[in-house]
């Protein structure tokens, strides 16, 4: 990684989360309602999910079906997670109601910075690399930075809307990240907390990718040859070890 000067970060569940985490919430919800998981299961669970996100076949069936803020794309994706469980019967689509309506009636998460994020981000630009973003967001990307407190640390942003709606794990806005940083793909290094979405996509545009496994999902390995990453971080700043030049700031 001695040639790398270009750092571009995913922004969900990367520089910024949700407080409570939506997962969290779920499982929580789920447990109102008599359905306990067991500590393998959510994390089962939580990688099917990260999956579905990842512009699955499943998430745009569901979307062209029920439409993406509709209670019926809930409701279809909550049964889904339970289906993935190997969860059936007639209490499924019942549970899932409740659910579904569990988290539109009371989930109201804040979106804050990862308590790492902006110091780590401050460092890296102190040490020369050149910092962007890349995310799935389609709506509200900009106001999110903006809110967070990364604006000033950022050079670019790349969304969906400014690549003709393509979203990750295509490789339409990582390519379009290194147009506007004129920067080579070898020169580049995409950090991210997905490997469908994250890893994928990066290595499809030619640049290698650190994966940010903060929540300990993978432990230290990913599915297929296509989601492996050249690293495995559990928190940003480790980053600053990882990447040459960093850690003398």
């Amino acid at each position: 990684m001695k040639s790398v000067r270009l750092l571009i970060f995913d922004l969900d569940g990367t520089l910024i989360e949700t407080v409570p985490h939506g997962f969290d919430a779920f499982v929580g919800f789920l447990e109102e309602f008599g359905w306990s998981l067991d500590l393998e299961e959510r994390r089962q669970l939580e990688r099917e999910t990260l999956s579905y996100w990842s512009a699955s076949d499943e998430l745009r069936g569901d979307l062209a079906e029920h439409g993406g803020d509709s209670d019926a794309f809930m409701q279809r994706h909550v049964q889904r997670q339970l289906e993935w469980l190997g969860r059936r019967g007639m209490d499924v689509p019942i549970v899932s109601e409740a659910v579904a309506r569990a988290f539109r009636d009371r989930y109201r998460p804040q979106v804050v910075a990862r308590s790492e994020a902006l110091g780590t981000l401050a460092d890296l630009r102190a040490a020369g690399y050149r910092v962007g973003i890349v995310s799935n967001r389609d709506h509200g990307a900009r106001d999110a930075v903006a809110a967070t407190g990364l604006s000033n640390l950022i050079e670019f942003m790349v969304t969906p809307l400014d690549v003709g709606g393509a979203h990750k794990p295509g490789p339409e806005m990582f390519l379009r990240a290194l147009d506007l940083s004129e920067t080579d793909a070898p020169m580049a290094v995409y950090i991210g907390d997905n490997p469908f979405s994250d890893v994928v996509g990066a290595r499809a545009a030619g640049i290698a990718a650190i994966l940010l496994d903060a929540r300990s999902l993978f432990d230290g390995a990913t599915p297929g040859d296509d989601a492996a990453p050249l690293a495995v971080i559990r928190d940003l700043r480790e980053l600053i070890h990882l990447l040459p030049g960093a850690s003398s700031t």
